[in-house]
């Protein structure tokens, strides 16, 4: 009796000497002296328990699990055991059970930081986020000053749709450890969405600090000196991201557009083209170029432009229209005139884009067609004189004189300014034998613009021909 009271002595003195060398700091060796101990004795809860705890802090979850569990039918209160548990479930994906034993222990003490974090984790790991946020703010009143939880509250409420208690979080995760690039980054992007820049933009400068590679805060970083008007900060960023990311396609668009508003229009041009050898298809990008090419007069090459697009984006009624300025500015009248017939075809009411597709109908040598839509023009708009002058065209070409004097004199009424009425109204003057009325008309348009070369041109004609 006495030696087996000896021997159980001696077993929990050595439990005691390894329980010494883990709070000395020396894990490896206190893993070895539990792993002796239980080969002795299995069945020890302490054991059990001790070496559980063990190979969780040296990432042995499995063989964890089977320890803890039994350490914890013996030992159903002991709640740091039964808080291992749960630890070495959440760390092999059993997360229901993980949850379990945390509820079980929040029943028991309410006050365990641990458990309380934990389950919030979990639940935000099943999308629960409501009930991740109520322990989670449990959490946060046990320990304010726990970054970890801030964070995870701030994941809460983001997955929540509450963007800025969100942004509160994770700004207060970053104050309280300002060396967590994580935390910065989430930080400033969430107030970037929110388009608070001014506050977004130290967060942001943190996390590349911290991190230099962290490309997508580079990026909203740019976007967030840009709206605060430091556009060359902005430039200087997305320089750098393109740089470090070759392939981020939203940085070359985003720099191009940086670039063109500073009036650095090869380097815009440049950068668009590297953002569509990544994307070809990009609606923007391709939108964006086209307009490049379109004030740099470059009109073939903004046809081809916009003609993919609209291709890519047969809805847009901007792609059609801007296609057909460019296809009339390139003097291809039948495309200009498809691209517009679809945009008034969705918008009858667009006088303006009627008028020009009246005009490329008359160039494309469709004179009814053309007609038919000046007379739908004035129909809407009796005060545009470029519709009536169409009209007077139009019967001026059908050689009736007196219908096209009456809209070349309506296109005058319309607008006082409007030159080309007051040649073509000269020139049908003349056709009906009326040249001292022509002179006179043309002398009159001279006055309102004493340099145009033709009316100056047709003027002296008629003088001279007596």
């Amino acid at each position: 009796m006495a030696a087996q009271q000896e021997q159980t002595r001696s077993f929990e003195l050595r439990v005691s000497d390894a329980t010494a060398l883990y709070k000395a700091g020396k894990l490896s060796e206190a893993v070895s002296a539990f792993e002796s101990l239980h080969k002795e004795n299995g069945r020890s809860s302490d054991v059990q328990a001790w070496l559980g705890f063990l190979y969780l802090r040296t990432n042995r979850a499995s063989a964890a699990v089977p320890l803890l569990e039994s350490a914890a039918l013996s030992r159903r209160y002991d709640l740091e055991v039964q808080n291992n548990l749960g630890n070495a479930y959440m760390a092999t994906a059993q997360d229901d059970k993980a949850l379990a034993i945390f509820d079980q222990i929040r029943k028991q003490d309410g006050t365990m930081f641990e458990p309380l974090y934990n389950s919030g984790v979990i639940l935000l790991r099943q999308k629960d986020y409501k009930q991740a946020t109520e322990r989670l703010l449990t959490a946060v009143s046990l320990k304010p000053d726990d970054p970890f939880v801030r964070n995870n509250l701030g994941i809460a409420y983001e997955n929540q749709g509450d963007l800025p208690k969100a942004a509160a979080c994770f700004a207060k995760a970053s104050e309280l450890r300002p060396d967590n690039e994580v935390f910065a980054r989430n930080a400033g992007l969430l107030y970037a969405r929110l388009r608070k820049y001014s506050e977004a933009i130290p967060f942001l400068e943190t996390s590349i600090r911290l991190n230099p590679s962290a490309n997508q805060a580079r990026v909203t970083l740019a976007d967030a000196y840009s709206q605060t008007g430091d556009s060359a900060s902005a430039i200087k960023q997305l320089e750098e991201t393109t740089r470090r990311e070759p392939n981020n396609a939203v940085a070359w668009f985003n720099l191009a557009v940086l670039l063109e508003s500073a009036k650095d229009e090869p380097g815009a041009e440049a950068a668009y083209l590297n953002a569509l050898k990544l994307d070809p298809s990009d609606l923007d990008t391709l939108n964006n170029y086209g307009l490049l090419q379109m004030r740099k007069g470059r009109w073939g090459d903004a046809q081809v432009t916009f003609t993919k697009l609209a291709g890519l984006n047969p809805s847009s009624i901007d792609a059609q229209q801007n296609l057909g300025a460019c296809a009339a500015k390139a003097g291809d009248y039948p495309a200009a005139v498809t691209a517009w017939k679809k945009v008034i075809r969705a918008e009858p009411n667009r006088t303006g884009v009627r008028l020009d597709l009246a005009n490329a109908l008359w160039l494309a040598n469709d004179y009814d067609g053309a007609f038919y839509h000046f007379k739908l023009v004035v129909a809407k708009n009796p005060k545009s004189p470029e519709a009536y002058n169409g009209i007077g065209l139009y019967w001026m070409q059908k050689e009736q004189f007196a219908q096209a004097e009456a809209a070349f004199r309506s296109a005058i009424d319309a607008r006082k300014t409007f030159v080309p009425g007051y040649n073509n109204l000269a020139i049908i003057l003349e056709r009906m034998n009326q040249r001292p009325k022509a002179i006179k008309v043309l002398e009159e348009g001279l006055k309102i613009a004493p340099e145009d070369p033709l009316i100056r041109q047709t003027l002296t004609r008629m003088r001279n021909a007596g």
